[in-house]
């Protein structure tokens, strides 16, 4: 090579730039190689001297980015050169300490100073000050560093805590799209060169912990077991997270750390349908690489596969919460109070309150069953909308007091993205000219705020629906005519033309690419006919369930007092209630609310609220009990107890609208009407409020831009 020695890092960054099939932008680069803009501008400088040798020079071109200019023999020189050339390993403070995280967790044995002062070429003194850094990290995750003068320093701590430190380690490196399309790339005998740099830099990391052929060997398993049953349905995000966990417990296996503690499994955990899933990954990986792995592994294999359960409102008997009602009111508690915090109205905004639905339920179940949630984005998510993550890390507050667990930080970042998604859709108003869908696989709340950035950005693209990698392939199938798809991933089974790949936040070049691309295929229509079009039969029908929903509560809310409470009390509030028209049968209302209350109850300021779905009611019904003086109830003092019942199979509109008086429970005013109010004071107030909710709602209906 002309220049005979090159840092690891120039020499990864000329692949990078040799291999592309199009210009690179300095955040593209900055992403894939994990360094800062400036420091990768930097490094760009350092090149040109080295290709002017070769008759090449980087160029930039406006508004995509910057490629290498020159003949292709020239190119192919460079290339033959490269693979011979001498290198030198440059680390950053943030590389290196990484890499002594890397080491020591995987290591058998205390690591002397001198390894660590030789591989990254600084004085000891510079691996201790490294290590001091390092010690707070590994005490979040349980862990114990151990430095010890003449032996060397090593981490102690349980199996499965360091499985979950690596775990965390490798999904900061390593993005959710790059993991999905490693994985596609594993299954392709070739693929573009274009792709080289994803590949390769990705594989590097991966290599201090797992041997690279062993991805395809586990990924093919796990879909072959996935794809032969229909019951269950895994998320792309939820697939990666199955897929690394297996591949850390089959080279940990193989490295003979198998010592795994017990875990505080759900109780029968070998009863549940996912735990016969399990042991099918499990023989299959077996089989495939010839290890014996031990009985335990497959009931950490099912709490994943219990993390990942999201059937809309049919919720699980594993969640924290077992009614629709419930979940439907935390989440609204959530939603009222960021826009306390921030100072603004989401309520028109449909969209949201089934998307975090739709991510809070498997969320809060992994949080629930102890299992990790990753968070990629999370740095640039604080530093680009700090306001909003600030809202809902104070918001998340309301969460942590109803489950009974702290929302991590990775977690309030895919809450803020929903929330920012929601404030973009709120302030747009869309004429639509194209159609287009989203192909996202690190899950709904980054699919939803590139759908709102794109409506904001480009107006006149309507996103026509948000799906993962593997919905598409049905959708596809289906022949189902959009304008383009928009991917965070690469799609190797889509013709290249047929979509753009683009990263969560949408910048500035990816945007062009997209208007360049819809550029040949304008088809206009009106907004008229757009609208009309929108609020289908489909919509009308769901506003009729709210209007039917707000017309049961307003007709079957009762209020009932004094009452002489006898102990037990919800043998005695039945009792007064079991002639209303909307009660069925008064012995299945009972057993529902006692089997609800014995998972814990809701009190504020002396109000004890009771929700329950049971086939012994007929109509949403809202009953408050007023004592004649207050109880212990949970430990607190209660005088007024509030019912909010519904039929089993109460619709989404209906749930939805009963929930309004749940989550409203936090208005001072409401909260002290229910309490104190007279009878046409509490009605006059419900009305108020049911009725400003099924507006916003059939106002919502009608401006929603097609999203699901």
């Amino acid at each position: 090579m002309k220049a005979s020695v090159l840092s690891s890092r120039q020499k990864e960054l000329l692949r990078a730039l040799l291999f592309a099939s199009k210009p690179i932008s300095y955040q593209q680069l900055s992403e894939l190689f994990k360094l800062s803009p400036r420091t990768i501008r930097r490094e760009i400088v350092s090149l040109k001297s080295i290709l002017k040798n070769y008759h090449l020079e980087i160029v930039k071109k406006i508004g995509s980015g910057i490629f290498i200019d020159g003949t292709i023999e020239e190119k192919k020189k460079l290339e033959h050169d490269l693979m011979e050339t001498k290198t030198f390993s440059v680390f950053s403070p943030e590389e290196r300490q990484d890499g002594i995280l890397y080491d020591l967790l995987m290591a058998k044995e205390p690591v002397k100073y001198f390894f660590f002062s030789d591989k990254y070429g600084v004085a000891e003194t510079t691996i201790s000050n490294d290590l001091e850094k390092l010690e707070p990290w590994c005490e979040a995750f349980g862990l114990k560093m151990v430095r010890k003068p003449g032996t060397g320093v090593w981490i102690e701590g349980p199996e499965h805590k360091k499985r979950m430190a690596i775990s965390r380690l490798l999904h900061k490196d390593i993005t959710f799209e790059e993991w999905f399309e490693l994985f596609q790339l594993s299954q392709q005998e070739e693929y573009p060169t274009d792709k080289w740099q994803l590949e390769s830099i990705v594989r590097k990391r991966l290599q201090k912990f797992i041997h690279p052929p062993h991805i395809l060997i586990v990924e093919q398993a796990v879909q072959e077991v996935i794809e032969s049953q229909n019951m269950i349905h895994l998320s792309d995000r939820n697939y990666v997270n199955l897929v690394v966990h297996l591949l850390l417990a089959v080279e940990r296996i193989k490295c003979k750390e198998v010592n795994i503690e017990v875990h505080d499994f759900i109780p029968n955990i070998e009863s549940v349908p996912e735990y016969m899933i399990a042991k099918q990954i499990v023989h299959k990986l077996e089989e495939k690489m010839n290890i014996s792995i031990p009985e335990i592994e497959v009931s950490y294999i099912t709490l994943h596969l219990l993390g990942s359960r999201s059937n809309g409102y049919s919720l699980s008997d594993y969640h924290i919460y077992s009614t629709d009602i419930e979940w439907v009111d935390l989440v609204k508690s959530f939603i009222r109070t960021v826009e306390k915090h921030l100072s603004t109205s989401l309520r028109e905004d449909l969209i949201l309150l089934d998307g975090l639905l739709s991510h809070l339920v498997p969320a809060i179940s992994r949080l629930a069953l102890g299992l990790q949630i990753h968070n990629p984005m999370l740095e640039e998510i604080q530093a680009r909308y700090p306001q909003v993550f600030s809202a809902c890390h104070k918001a998340a507050r309301v969460l942590s007091d109803k489950i009974g667990k702290d929302i991590p930080e990775d977690e309030i970042g895919y809450l803020a993205i929903h929330i920012g998604a929601s404030m973009i859709r709120i302030n747009e108003k869309t004429k639509y000219i194209h159609k287009a869908i989203i192909v996202c696989a690190s899950g709904m709340g980054t699919s939803t705020f590139l759908s709102s950035k794109i409506a904001k950005e480009i107006p006149n693209l309507k996103i026509e629906k948000v799906l993962s990698v593997t919905e598409l392939k049905q959708w596809m199938q289906q022949n189902k005519s959009v304008d383009l798809i928009i991917s965070t991933v690469a799609l190797p089974f889509v013709d290249s033309h047929q979509y753009v790949i683009v990263s969560p936040f949408l910048y500035e070049g990816e945007r062009k690419l997209i208007q360049q691309k819809l550029s040949g295929s304008l088809k206009k229509k009106k907004e008229d006919e757009e609208i009309n079009s929108h609020f289908s039969s489909i919509s009308a029908v769901s506003a009729a369930k709210y209007g039917e929903a707000m017309t049961q509560i307003l007709r079957n809310t009762i209020i009932i007092h004094p009452i002489t409470a006898l102990n037990p009390i919800l043998p005695t509030l039945v009792d007064y209630i079991k002639d209303l028209p909307f009660v069925h049968d008064e012995i299945q209302l009972l057993q529902a609310i006692e089997r609800r209350e014995k998972k814990g109850s809701f009190v504020l300021n002396g109000l004890a609220m009771i929700h329950t779905k049971s086939d012994g009611i007929k109509e949403l019904g809202v009953v408050l009990f007023r004592l004649n003086g207050p109880i212990k109830w949970d430990g607190q003092d209660v005088s007024t107890f509030l019912l909010l019942a519904a039929p089993k199979e109460a619709t989404k509109e209906h749930i939805e609208m009963i929930s309004e008086i749940s989550s409203n429970l936090i208005e001072e005013w409401f909260l002290e009407a229910l309490i104190n109010g007279t009878e046409k004071k509490v009605k006059e107030q419900m009305e108020k409020l049911l009725s400003q909710a099924y507006v916003l709602k059939v106002k919502a209906m009608v401006k929603e831009p097609g999203v699901q």
